[in-house]
């Protein structure tokens, strides 16, 4: 992704795993887009079902996805918009991660919102690793609307793993039982130039795949140092309203 000249770097690599029942698509999905003002969105979901409505689904909540996200809104007011624009029928439902990742010289701040997916994982250049466990609420096609934004600030030399499907990454519990794993792949990656692509290799390794009609999908996003002589772009800027909590 381009940014602007003296702020952090962001890369990513993603891996995608389709089930062994081959149903011919994949119920779970990422995006990452470059925003007008210089920020980044990226999202991953998965909608919930093995047929032709999942696909449909997938679809627009995608493209709606994408375009609120080009609108310059938090990314909860982006999933509100998804609320209204995709009304589901009874038995449809998606979940859906949605973040802006705004570059700084330091790293990045993460501002993002989670219906009812998956905490994505947070590996810092200290060693520490956590799950973003902030700003969630009910999963797409339920009756909850409150959306709210959470935000954390991520230092260069940082990753985040999120993730979709796999019966072993359903539930955030099974990440803290596999904690020294997630640790191991991690701490193999160098921090000023992460190979992301076995990263993500070395993840889907990792799972047990106990649900043979899971599909699997990892996106790795690293903020990396500056780099000098980066051609400078747009100012990066903070959505116009974020309301975090």
């Amino acid at each position: 992704m381009t940014s602007s000249a003296g702020v952090a770097s962001v890369r990513m690599a993603a891996r995608s795993v389709p089930s062994v029942m081959g149903r011919g698509f994949r119920d779970a999905w990422y995006d990452i887009m470059q925003l007008p003002d210089g920020n980044i969105g990226v999202s991953v979901g998965r909608a919930v079902g093995h047929d032709d409505s999942a696909l449909e689904v997938q679809r627009r909540v995608r493209a709606t996805l994408q375009q609120s996200a080009r609108r310059r809104i938090s990314p909860a007011q982006a999933l509100q918009r998804l609320d209204a624009a995709v009304p589901l029928r009874e038995q449809q439902t998606a979940t859906v991660f949605y973040g802006v990742l705004i570059p700084h010289r330091a790293g990045a701040l993460l501002v993002y919102t989670n219906a009812g997916h998956p905490a994505p994982l947070l590996f810092r250049p200290d060693g520490g690793l956590s799950q973003l466990r902030g700003g969630r609420s009910a999963a797409l096609g339920s009756t909850e609307t409150e959306r709210t934004d959470a935000a954390v600030c991520i230092p260069c030399g940082s990753i985040v793993l999120l993730r979709a499907g796999g019966s072993s990454m359903s539930a955030d519990s099974a990440v803290e039982a596999q904690r020294g794993r997630w640790e191991e792949i991690f701490a193999g990656v160098h921090p000023a130039e992460p190979d992301l692509e076995e990263l993500c290799q070395q993840a889907v390794d990792a799972i047990d795949l106990e649900i043979p009609d899971d599909d699997v999908t990892l996106m790795a996003v690293a903020v990396t140092e500056p780099t000098a002589g980066r051609a400078a772009g747009t100012r990066a800027r903070p959505p116009a309203t974020l309301g975090v909590r």
